[in-house]
Order: structure tokens, then C-alpha cells, then sequence
């Protein structure tokens, strides 16, 4: 693999990060009733959106996100190290 091929995966790779650390930042506020600002919910909901499609919404807050959009939060916690008992 050449540098420029390296460069282009490393570009992808942290978008994909981005995505998923947004996602699971929406499944958080909106599964858990954390107060945020609305200009944040909206972006964080368009980021869902776009990643899940309309059909993607987090799935109330007594399903606790284990729709689609609740499969972000244990890589992100596995990836920060905030999993329980750490």
C-alpha cells in the first residue's frame, strides 16, 4: 500500500469514527433524556439520518437504543475505554 492509498484510508477511517461517535452521541441524549441544545439534537439527527436512512431512529427510550442506531455505543465505549467497572 502506497502512501497516497494510506493517506485516502486514514481520511475514511476518521470519518467513519466521526459518524460513529456522533451516532452514538444521538442514541445517548435521546435514549437516556441528557439535556442538550436543540442545534445539537438536529445536527446529531441528521448525522443518524444519514448514516441509518430514515428508518433508523433510535427506538424510545424503553427499548434503551437497541435499534440500529444503539450498535454504536459499545465500540465507542470499548474505543474510549468507558465501558462499566473502568
Amino acid at each position: 500500500m502506497g502512501p497516497q492509498e494510506l493517506m485516502g484510508n486514514a481520511v475514511r477511517l476518521g470519518a467513519a469514527v466521526d459518524a460513529l461517535a456522533a451516532l452514538a452521541a444521538h442514541v445517548r441524549i435521546e435514549t437516556e433524556g441528557l439535556p442538550a441544545d436543540p442545534r445539537v439534537r438536529e445536527l446529531l439527527a441528521a448525522v443518524a439520518t444519514e448514516v441509518l436512512g430514515e428508518d433508523g431512529e433510535v427506538e424510545g427510550s424503553s427499548a434503551g437504543g437497541r435499534g440500529p442506531a444503539g450498535l454504536a455505543r459499545p465500540p465507542v465505549r470499548r474505543a474510549w475505554g468507558l465501558g462499566p467497572g473502568r
